[in-house]
């Protein structure tokens, strides 16, 4: 019988999106709302201590989970982590429409696991995964203006939390929880106020009608982007990621994309700027700018 693989404890930290199938949202959002979650946990982490060599993320389609090495604070953790989430969902959210924009659940807890060759296990993450379903925690958030729902285990609420004044532990309060197998009870606290949630940024939001019966359409109508997805299907520059720094303007990040379509199909969902101009359009004039004269006119048309 082979031995069973040594424990190692970890800082768990698993993130669930919350309503990541609701109906408004299309394949591309769910794509959308997936790379932001990530840029998201990524740049929260970072801010609160967690470099990538700390942390290993197995991807859950609808969250991750996050395993974190003991050399990392678990006190900066709790003090850190929830004002930076909010900071980047609300700067994701800022910038996507209202199908793409998110709220997270996040669970967090300690405690010895193992790794073999198909993942990590141990008890310390099933009760992390069980406290993230609770359902008092799923009805807190939906019914609240915050972006983060954290849900603490008693673990570490009672050992790192509560033990000091920076982790704000007067806003937690205990929860009930029975998801499976577990019953017990965890602590819950909403954070990172933003607009009301569910709805679209300021930038998105349509005008009071007039008389004339103001109307706001798509950005490119559906027979413009089969168009324009056949002129970038075979489009292919090594000066992609300046185009898009330039269309963005640097104000936020952006991933690297595969492909010039994909990297205009985020652009499209990002709001214009103060000068009104949407980045997915300066974004095709500037690719215009490095094809040829026949593809660059085809292009501009």
């Amino acid at each position: 019988m082979p031995l069973s693989p040594p424990t190692e404890h970890r800082t768990i930290v698993v993130v669930d999106v919350a309503e990541f199938t609701r109906p408004d949202r299309t394949v591309a959002d769910h794509l959308a709302v997936q790379r932001g979650l990530y840029d998201v946990v990524r740049a929260a982490l970072t801010a609160a201590g967690a470099t990538s060599d700390d942390c290993v993320i197995e991807d859950r389609g609808d969250g991750a989970l996050i395993l974190i090495r003991p050399s990392v604070s678990k006190s900066e953790l709790a003090d850190k982590l929830p004002d930076r989430l909010a900071a980047e969902i609300r700067r994701h959210n800022a910038t996507h429409s209202r199908a793409a924009q998110f709220t997270l659940r996040v669970a967090l807890h300690a405690g010895d696991i193992r790794k073999n060759e198909h993942g990590w296990v141990g008890n310390a993450v099933v009760l992390a995964c069980r406290i993230l379903d609770s359902e008092e925690a799923k009805v807190a958030l939906r019914s609240s203006d915050q972006l983060v729902a954290f849900i603490a285990s008693s673990y570490f609420y009672e050992e790192v939390i509560s033990q000091d004044p920076a982790s704000a532990p007067g806003s937690y309060r205990r929860i009930d929880v029975s998801v499976k197998s577990f019953e017990g009870h965890a602590w819950l606290r909403l954070h990172g106020a933003g607009w009301e949630t569910g709805t679209a940024p300021p930038a998105l939001v349509a005008a009071p009608a007039r008389d004339d019966d103001v109307v706001v359409r798509a950005l490119f109508p559906a027979d413009e982007l089969k168009v324009l997805q056949g002129l970038l299907s075979g489009v292919e520059t090594d000066r992609l990621p300046l185009i898009v720094n330039r269309a963005t303007r640097a104000r936020i990040p952006m991933p690297r994309f595969a492909s010039v379509w994909d990297a205009f199909l985020d652009l499209a969902d990002v709001n214009a700027d103060s000068d009104g101009i949407p980045p997915a359009v300066e974004f095709l004039e500037l690719l215009a700018a490095e094809l040829d004269d026949d593809n660059s006119a085809e292009l501009k048309a």
